[in-house]
């Protein structure tokens, strides 16, 4: 190539990621996608210049065609299949001592992209702030299932609404017992399949099941799996499924040969569960004596509003709940000795007796506690002695990491697929692994399903000057694209994964930087999304019945005041309707990059929300969050349903992709957004039917803008 007449931007030394890059050897690692998305040699754009050792690439700010060119590479990659990327050697090397079997092969690489990059949290709360969501978004992924909205399965109980919880499910099963109806003639066919795009393990490890073909309601009564204890599932009744069981802590093993010598052995599916009360069914807690009240058969137990507490505190090396310490001194021999304190029942004389006072209750040992966990296997090596797991904090054992993921800048934590183990993590207090049957739908079959999975969360793109973050201002943002789905009408998703292999290498990369911020919808428009067959609903029709069932609440709500309040504007809330928790980007090498993301956290029975990552700069904040900062220009406020170019480009006559518009011309849906709301035609009426009534009953999930 030849030189450039003059330098630059930032030029990209040797070993880059484009196709000067040298390939790494993977021989003894299984296919990760995560190592391919940045690892797999790519060609630089047309128009790279330099000596190969040096390639740069600059576009022209002041010409419209260089946003044209950018959007057009990145519309390609994003509607391209993942094929190219697992081509690379990363995909590649380590075929011969993993890949056996091609259909297993298939539903391990299509569950690797569907399920790349998720946020970390319960799919329940992230999308409707109550996880009595979560086996109706389950279901969504399942081949075949019941129909969770349906009143004949969620009004089997009082006061229930929709969605049918696992308990109704479990009602509905115990009736048709009774009718001798078999659940699986009232399960229909899934074509229209949905995949949450929040995970929390307990959640990653279903998925793992389910697209395996195996439904909640036939196999695991309704629920996800727990992380920790999980016998008494049907999935692990030998009976009922063979090859299925159950492996209790004293049976479990970390060691990865020896699972695959048990009968039946561990496999793809397999999963490996921890809790830091293992096996026991009651544990003992120290706790003030203000605290104690007694249960209907006069036991001391704790007040219900401490329990939380107490049970996550527990785990704890040096907690105030586990059994206190204090040195003794024995007098025939003057030796001392740590020695458990004894407390006597006996009534204290004194407040500050009293409130100096612990005493030992036992509690039954239950829920999900800080330390919990689960994961599940999603390859196994040909020599039987290594397992590849798919978990959400993939980043164990760090050691053995090179700086390969895409997932650096979160310290390489996230959910993709990891490294080869012969010993499973030690966690914390391993209590059990459960081996599944075999797959009762043909893998092959399955993977094609995960890929028809539409991924329910929003997008939108950023293209900015690449400037540090405290340098970048509004006039540095170029382009912002409109709002748009995460699939399109007719087959096309695009996950998280597709996300960023469409940022890899994108033009003018040196000097030019693309953002993706991926959204989570929320209540009724989530809902909408979540509904089968809504594939071929826009967005700006599904905010239109939004708007009308939000005028149909405060509608309600005004009935009872006195004193009226102004009438909802139309269209789409950010913070309300829908929420930003994904940031990808790229480096001035051209290499993806995840940027943030929001992580649930538990917390003493309460989920916390963080931010993880960096921080996102304040342009490109300001870019993507529909409300004017104060003391900024109003004419740059992006509404949710526009689009933006910069200034700079006063005449633009370029091509934009229809991705990017989401099939709608952003004036046409910026009048009907400013039209009044009707309440009272036959379409308001069947919105009215199945709105959401529920207030959430977790907290609101973080933004992270």
């Amino acid at each position: 190539m030849p030189a450039p007449s003059a330098p630059m931007g930032v030029k990209v030394p040797a070993g880059g990621p484009g196709h000067a890059s040298p390939p790494a050897a993977f021989e003894a690692e299984p296919p990760r996608l995560t190592t391919c998305l940045n690892m797999t040699p790519v060609d630089y754009p047309d128009g790279t210049t330099g000596a190969p050792e040096f390639p740069a690439h600059e576009l022209d700010l002041t010409d419209a065609t260089s946003i044209e060119q950018i959007l057009a590479h990145i519309d390609a990659r994003i509607h391209a299949p993942l094929d190219d990327a697992w081509a690379g050697p990363p995909g590649t090397d380590g075929e011969d001592e993993w890949v056996d079997d091609p259909a297993e092969e298939a539903w391990a690489k299509a569950l690797s992209e569907a399920m790349f990059g998720q946020r970390y949290g319960g799919p329940g709360q992230c999308y409707f702030g109550d996880s009595k969501w979560d086996s109706f978004i389950f279901s969504r992924m399942q081949k075949t299932s019941i129909d969770y909205m349906s009143q004949d399965v969620w009004g089997l109980r009082k006061k229930a609404t929709a969605p049918a919880t696992w308990l109704e499910v479990q009602i509905f099963k115990k009736q048709l017992e009774k009718r001798n109806t078999d659940l699986v003639a009232m399960m229909t066919d899934n074509d229209d399949p949905a995949i949450s795009i929040c995970c929390a393990c307990e959640h990653n490890a279903t998925y793992g099941t389910i697209t395996r073909g195996f439904t909640l309601e036939q196999h695991m009564n309704g629920a996800c799996w727990a992380a920790g204890q999980n016998p008494g599932r049907p999935i692990f009744d030998a009976q009922q499924f063979p090859g299925g069981r159950w492996y209790p802590t004293k049976e479990a093993t970390l060691d990865v040969a020896a699972g695959l010598e048990k009968t039946p052995p561990i496999g793809p599916g397999t999963i490996y569960c921890y809790n830091p009360f293992g096996d026991n069914k009651m544990v003992t807690g120290y706790v003030p004596l203000a605290w104690v009240v007694t249960d209907a058969q006069g036991r001391p137990t704790v007040d219900q509003k401490h329990a939380d507490h107490v049970l996550n505190d527990l785990p704890e090396k040096h907690s105030k709940h586990v059994a206190p310490k204090r040195m003794v001194t024995s007098s025939a021999d003057q030796q001392s000795k740590i020695d458990t304190l004894l407390y006597s029942p006996s009534a204290p004389t004194s407040e500050a007796e009293a409130e100096n006072m612990y005493v030992g209750v036992t509690l039954p040992a239950t829920g999900q506690r800080k330390g919990s966990h689960i994961f599940f296997v999603l390859r196994v090596s040909k020599d039987e002695k290594r397992i590849q797991k798919f978990d959400t904090s993939n980043g164990y054992p760090l050691d053995k990491h090179a700086g390969d993921t895409v997932m650096d800048p979160l310290g390489k934590e996230g959910i993709y697929d990891g490294i080869s183990l012969t010993t499973a993590p030690p966690g914390n207090v391993f209590c059990g692994m459960g081996v599944l049957p075999e797959a009762p739908v043909a893998l092959d079959v399955m993977a094609a399903h995960i890929r028809r999975a539409r991924p329910i969360g929003l997008m939108r793109l950023v293209i900015a000057e690449r400037r540090p973050g405290r340098e970048l201002s509004d006039r540095h943002v170029l382009f912002v694209s409109k709002l748009m789905r995460m699939y399109d009408d007719k087959d096309q998703n695009f996950w998280v994964s597709k996300c960023a292999w469409s940022l890899r290498n994108t033009p003018g990369f040196t000097s030019i930087q693309p953002w993706w911020i991926i959204y989570i919808p929320r209540m009724e428009l989530a809902r909408m999304m979540w509904t089968k067959g809504a594939r071929s609903r826009k967005l700006s029709e599904m905010a239109r019945d939004v708007s009308v069932i939000r005028r149909m609440k405060f509608d309600r709500e005004q009935a009872k005041k006195t004193k009226k309040d102004p009438p909802p504007a139309p269209g789409l809330r950010y913070g309300e309707d829908y929420v930003a928790q994904i940031v990808l980007t790229n480096d001035d090498r051209g290499g993806t990059l995840y940027w943030s993301r929001a992580r649930s956290e538990l917390s003493f029975g309460v989920t916390n929300e963080q931010i993880q990552g960096n921080p996102l700069p304040n342009a490109i904040k300001d870019s993507v969050t529909p409300v004017a900062r104060q003391g900024r220009d109003p004419k740059l406020e992006v509404p949710w349903n526009g689009e933006r170019f910069d200034d700079r480009y006063s005449d633009i006559d370029i091509a934009i992709p229809s991705l990017f518009r989401d099939g709608e011309d952003t004036r046409t849906a910026a009048e009907q957004d400013s039209m009044p709301i009707a309440t009272d035609d036959e379409h308001a009426n069947a919105l009215r039917v199945c709105m959401i009534d529920d207030e959430p009953k977790e907290p609101g999930i973080v933004e992270l803008v």
